[in-house]
């Protein structure tokens, strides 16, 4: 069913006076550390959806405000957490922010094979509908390099757009060089695909745009290709000397193809930057979980341990704030990595996939929001 019509603005802000009496009226700065006084588990703040934009056939633009007024805040490139109840579920889904800051902040959602959420925003949500966010997140944001190099495939786009925007229109693109490599299916699967090459007309010395389709129309004549190593390489070699930062954002077999073709240019890798469009809907426990409440440690810097248990199907990171630990989390769905944990001693089973690197996981690194304990565990998290 569609989201009913909102409210009038007035009557919007007397009817959430009483939700709203417990923030600050400012949204909170990435990785924000929540005081555990105030909060007894993982709490999104309302939005109201002030515009829906028809992208693509599959892709919807939320254009949200804070009810209060109060400018959006957060750097071009992270993500929010949309919270969603269908059908009696709670659904959690991160969507990159599509726009540079400075007022409200725009999501822009595409349709996924069998995605619950991504086809009801896209479906159902209408101006004056109001969503409940979490953050923002993430680190994939830029170094401040002189030249930068993104390269998107499919909904990868949303957080490059937020990145070249506060570059371009904000900065008058005076600030750095940007080349953008972005692939498709098709013409009609462009997001933003206009914006994209007005940019590049009006700003020919900062940004270049170029388009890779794998099945377009016959009147085509840009690059007719998936976004393969072959590909890539052809199209990123003559950036590969430079001094910049390549920024990768996409599928994952996207990601694969990129990194094999900047390896071959010789890129070195702290010059690579990514980020993972990973499906929560599709994750998976690989073991069965106890049907018991699990003991848990939390040292938490210098303070005395707590110790506290955690129910069956619940967090470590849910069970933590419930009990009044002061632990950071911002995304609390795997995107992240700021509730990341040592595990001294036990077991924890995660979902997969989630963002934390090989290197993490061999030095014994969990993640709270998605980690759950198979027995009695200590854990560690950094003050």
């Amino acid at each position: 069913m569609p989201i009913a019509p909102f409210k009038p603005w007035m009557q919007l802000k007397r009817d959430l006076g009483m939700i709203l009496g417990g923030f600050t009226g400012r949204t909170p700065p990435p990785f924000h550390l929540r005081s555990a006084k105030h909060r007894v588990g993982i709490s999104p703040r309302p939005f109201v959806v002030r515009e829906v934009i028809r992208e693509t056939p599959d892709a919807v633009t939320l254009c949200l405000e804070d009810p209060t007024g109060t400018p959006v805040q957060f750097v071009p490139g992270q993500f929010f957490t949309l919270v969603l109840s269908l059908g009696g579920e709670e659904l959690r889904r991160a969507y990159s922010a599509s726009c540079a800051p400075g007022g409200a902040v725009r999501l822009t959602v595409k349709r996924v094979v069998d995605g619950r959420v991504s086809s009801y925003l896209n479906d159902h949500v209408q101006a004056g509908a109001v969503l409940k966010l979490l953050g923002p997140s993430g680190e994939f944001v830029s170094r401040g390099t002189p030249e930068l190099v993104l390269v998107a495939g499919g909904s990868g786009i949303t957080p490059m757009r937020a990145i070249i925007q506060d570059n371009l229109e904000r900065a008058g693109g005076a600030s750095r060089k940007i080349h953008l490599v972005y692939g498709n299916r098709s013409e009609r699967d462009v997001i933003f695909r206009e914006e994209l090459r007005a940019w590049a007309d009006r700003f020919p010395e900062q940004f270049s745009y170029v388009e890779v389709l794998s099945d377009p129309e016959a009147a085509y004549d840009g690059p007719r290709s998936m976004l393969t190593r072959d590909c890539l390489e052809r199209l990123l070699a003559t950036h590969a000397s430079g001094t910049g930062d390549f920024m990768l954002c996409g599928p994952e077999g996207m990601l694969v193809e990129a990194r094999v073709a900047l390896e071959r240019c010789g890129v070195a890798k702290e010059r690579i930057r990514e980020e993972r469009f990973t499906q929560p809907h599709l994750r998976q426990r690989a073991i069965d979980l106890p049907q018991s409440a699990q003991p848990v440690r939390l040292r938490l810097g210098k303070a005395t341990p707590l110790d506290f248990e955690v129910a069956p199907g619940r967090t470590l990171l849910e069970s933590a704030l419930a009990a009044g630990a002061d632990v950071p989390y911002s995304c609390a769905m795997g995107g992240c990595g700021r509730c990341k944990a040592k595990l001294v001693s036990g077991d924890v089973v995660m979902d997969e996939p989630n963002c934390l690197t090989e290197e993490e996981r061999e030095r014994g690194f969990v993640l709270g929001c998605v980690g759950r304990p198979l027995g009695p565990c200590e854990l560690e998290v950094e003050a």
